[in-house]
């Protein structure tokens, strides 16, 4: 396979989604993110241990987005990234409500963009 043109048509279709005139709500599958840590034992020695969770994607394409969604296996959202401040350091479950108050914070932001 052309890894060069993959990257190229990637870089492509997400340039061209981020660029667009639509509000963009991207689902990914996410893998145990292994770190290594010190284990105590009678020779110290480093271990992976699997500890948070990465998005499978192209590695930083979440930070293209303006919010950040993790989702624990009860269901419970914590937003690691958040542009918006509506959901900063809360653990909570996506809900309608959370959609009108990001529909409500696009509509406040576009307009201040307008009259500017």
């Amino acid at each position: 396979m052309n890894w060069g043109e993959a990257n190229r048509q990637f870089k492509l279709i997400l340039n061209t989604l981020l660029h667009s005139d639509i509000h963009l709500i991207a689902c990914l599958t996410s893998d145990p993110k292994p770190i290594m840590l010190w284990k105590r034992m009678r020779m110290a020695k480093t271990v992976p241990r699997k500890i948070g969770l990465a998005p499978i994607m192209r590695d930083g394409a979440e930070y293209e987005f303006t919010t950040v969604f993790n989702l624990d296996s009860s269901h419970q959202a914590m937003a690691s990234k958040d542009r918006t401040g509506l959901f900063t350091d809360k653990i909570f479950q996506i809900t309608e409500e959370t959609g009108n108050d990001i529909a409500n914070w696009l509509k406040k932001v576009t307009s201040k963009k307008l009259l500017q």
